[in-house]
C-alpha cells in the first residue's frame, strides 16, 4: 500500500503594515525601510476611493475661500503683499501636502540684495529629505532629488539646499512647515496614520473584485496532484509557482492549465465553498469605511460625498453641529498652522497684518443658532487673544464692584470705535498722579457654565480688556447672528453674548505697585477713594455691568429672529 503524502498548506501574501522609521544616511535621513514611506503614503491616497476623497475634502475645507484680513481696508498695501506672497494655488498645495503628507514645504527667494522675501514658492514635500540635526538639534540642510527610488543615477543625485534662517540670509533656500508629532523627529506622520492599513484593505477588495470579474468569477480551490511525492524540493518549488502565480487580489479568477501524462495521473481541482462570501466582502467594505472616517477624525461623511448606513444627515442640527464640531477639532489646527506661518514670513518683510482663511461650508445652513460654523472661528479666537494679564507683583487690584451709574455723576470717556485693537497698549482710561500709574481693565464674567462659544472662550479665557478693544470689536463678527435683524456685528461692549446671555463686564481699577515697599508703612496709600479724591474717576453706561438676560426684551436686539417665541 503506497504511503499517503501529507498536503501542502500553501501560504499566500500576508500583511505586513509598513514600519515607520528615520534612518541617518551619509548625508541625509531616509523615511521608511526602503526610503520610500511617502511612496506608501501617495499609494494609498490613489487606491483607496474614501482616503482619496477626505484628503480632497480636508485640503479644499483648510484653504476655504483663500485668506483675508479684517484689517485689509486699514492696511491694503500690506494686504496686496500678502495676496501675492501666498496666491491660492499655492496655498491649495500646501494644505494638499499639510493634510496628505503631514507637512509642507516651501522655497523661499529672496531679493538680489538679500533684504527681503521676493516670493515663496511650492515644493513636493515628497522630492525632499531631512539633512542630519547638528549638536543642537538643529536641522541646518535639506536634500532635494526628483526620484529617490533612482537617487543612485546621476540624473536624480540629492542636492543640498539650505533651511532659511533670516539671520543668515541666502538667495534660495528651504523652509519646513512641520507641527509637532509624538514619536518623530525629522518626518512627522500623517493624523491619519491609524487608517492607512483599512485605506489599503479598501484597496485590495477594489482589486479582487474588478479582477474576479475581468477573469470570471473563479472560486477559491484545492489542487491535489495524484502522481505520488516529488520530494521536498520540488514541492517548495511547486508552492512558490502557485504563491507567486495565484497569490493576492490582482490574480483573483484566473484560469488553471494542467498538462497531465495521462488522466489517472491528473490534478484534481476542487472548489472550496465560503459561506455568505457575498456579506464578508460588503462587511469588510463597510468597515474599512468606517474605520479610515475615523482615522481622519470625520464628524460627517456627507462633507465629502459619502453617505454611510450610521443615519446622521437627515437632520440639519445634526449637520451643522457636526460641521462646527469639524471646524473646531480638525480644520482649526491646519489653519493655525498655516497662518502662523504666513504671518511670520510676512513679519521678515516688515508686514505686520493679521490674517485667517475664509471658511466655505460644503452645505448651506439656514437655521442661524449656530451662525458661527459660517465663519472663521480665528476672529472670535484674535479678539480672546486681545486680552491681557497682569503681574501682580506689579499691579494691585484696587477695585472691582458694579455701580449704579444713573445715581452719579458721570464722566464718559470719549472713546470711538477705530476696528482696530492694541492689546498691551495703554487705555484712554488709564492715568498716573502723584507717581502712581493707574490702570482700568474689563473682565467678562457671569454664569460659570455658558453655553455658547463666544461666552465659552472669554469666560476661560482669564484675561483682562481695554474699553477700546471691546468696543473695536462691533465692527467684527466675533459672535455673528446677535446683533438687530440677525446682524453679524453688533456692540459687544453694551450687549456680550447677546439676548438671554448671563454675563457681564466688571470694571477692575489697578495701581501699579512697581518701585513701592508695599511691605514698608512709609508707602504711600493706593484706594479707590484716594485716586477719586485726586480726580482719577471712570464711569460708562449702566448696561455695561448688566447681564443681557436682565436688560428690556431680555437683551434681544429689535428684529433678531433668536427673540421670537
Amino acid at each position: 500500500m503506497s504511503e499517503r503524502s501529507e498536503p501542502i498548506v500553501v501560504q499566500m501574501s500576508n500583511y505586513n503594515s509598513p514600519i515607520i522609521i528615520e534612518t541617518p544616511a551619509k548625508s541625509w535621513v531616509n523615511y521608511g525601510e526602503d526610503n520610500n514611506y511617502f511612496g506608501y503614503i501617495l499609494d494609498r491616497y490613489r487606491g483607496s476611493p474614501t482616503n482619496h476623497a477626505i484628503i480632497n475634502g480636508v485640503a479644499e475645507a483648510i484653504v476655504g475661500g483663500g485668506i483675508t484680513s479684517q484689517f485689509a481696508a486699514k492696511n491694503p498695501t500690506g494686504y496686496a503683499k500678502a495676496k501675492m506672497m501666498f496666491p491660492d494655488d499655492d496655498l491649495s498645495r500646501w494644505a494638499f501636502d499639510l493634510k496628505a503628507y503631514g507637512y509642507y514645504i516651501q522655497q523661499i527667494i529672496l531679493t538680489d540684495d538679500f533684504d527681503e522675501i521676493e516670493s515663496v514658492e511650492y515644493s513636493p514635500v515628497q522630492n525632499w529629505r531631512s539633512g542630519k540635526a547638528d549638536a543642537d538639534g538643529n536641522i541646518n540642510t535639506m536634500w532635494y532629488s526628483d526620484d529617490w527610488t533612482q537617487a543612485n543615477k546621476k540624473q536624480f543625485k540629492p542636492k543640498p539646499i539650505p533651511v532659511y534662517d533670516p539671520e543668515q540670509p541666502i538667495g534660495l533656500s528651504v523652509h519646513v512647515v512641520k507641527p509637532y508629532r509624538s514619536g518623530s523627529f525629522y518626518y512627522p506622520t500623517v493624523d491619519y496614520q491609524g487608517c492607512l492599513q483599512y485605506a489599503h484593505l479598501e484597496e485590495e477588495i477594489s482589486n479582487f473584485h474588478l479582477n474576479n470579474i475581468m477573469n470570471g468569477l473563479s472560486p477559491s480551490m484545492i489542487i491535489n496532484f495524484n502522481n505520488g511525492d516529488p520530494g521536498q524540493e520540488k514541492r517548495d518549488n511547486m508552492e512558490r509557482a502557485i504563491k507567486s502565480k495565484w497569490g493576492g487580489s490582482t490574480n483573483s479568477g484566473g484560469l488553471i492549465v494542467g498538462f497531465n501524462d495521462n488522466k489517472e495521473n491528473a490534478a484534481t481541482i476542487e472548489t472550496v465553498a465560503v459561506s455568505d462570501l457575498d456579506k464578508q466582502y460588503t462587511f469588510l467594505s463597510e468597515e474599512a469605511t468606517k474605520k479610515i472616517l475615523v482615522g481622519h477624525r470625520i464628524t460627517s461623511p456627507l462633507f465629502f460625498g459619502i453617505r454611510d448606513s450610521s443615519g446622521l444627515g437627515s437632520n440639519s442640527d445634526e449637520i451643522e453641529s457636526a460641521w462646527q464640531l469639524f471646524e473646531n477639532t480638525v480644520l482649526k489646527g491646519y489653519r493655525k498652522l498655516m497662518i502662523e506661518n504666513m504671518e511670520y514670513l510676512l513679519d521678515q518683510n516688515g508686514i505686520h497684518i493679521p490674517l485667517e482663511f475664509i471658511t466655505a461650508t460644503p452645505i448651506e445652513f439656514n437655521d442661524t443658532s449656530l451662525s458661527l460654523s459660517k465663519h472663521n472661528h480665528s476672529l472670535l479666537d484674535q479678539f480672546v487673544d486681545l486680552g491681557e494679564t497682569l503681574d501682580p507683583n506689579e499691579w494691585q487690584l484696587i477695585d472691582e464692584g458694579e455701580v449704579d451709574y444713573e445715581l452719579e455723576n458721570e464722566i464718559e470717556l470719549n472713546l470711538t470705535s477705530t476696528g482696530t485693537a492694541r492689546p498691551n497698549s495703554g487705555s484712554a482710561q488709564d492715568s498716573t498722579i502723584e507717581g502712581i500709574n493707574y490702570k482700568v481693565r474689563y473682565e467678562y464674567t457671569g454664569s460659570t457654565n455658558p453655553q455658547r462659544e463666544f461666552c465659552v472662550k472669554m469666560m476661560g479665557s482669564g484675561k483682562l480688556y481695554r474699553k477700546e478693544d471691546i468696543i473695536a470689536m462691533e465692527q467684527i463678527a466675533v459672535n455673528p447672528g446677535w446683533g438687530a435683524k440677525g446682524a453679524d456685528t453688533y456692540s459687544i461692549w453694551l450687549y456680550k453674548g447677546g439676548g438671554n446671555c448671563y454675563h457681564k463686564w466688571v470694571r477692575k481699577t489697578f495701581a501699579s505697585t512697581s518701585g513701592i515697599d508695599t511691605k514698608s508703612p512709609n508707602a504711600p496709600t493706593i484706594s479707590t477713594n484716594k485716586a477719586e479724591k485726586q480726580g482719577y474717576r471712570v464711569r460708562n453706561d449702566k448696561e455695561v455691568a448688566m447681564m443681557p438676560v436682565d436688560m428690556p426684551n431680555k437683551g434681544f436686539l429689535p428684529g433678531n429672529p433668536k427673540g421670537r417665541k
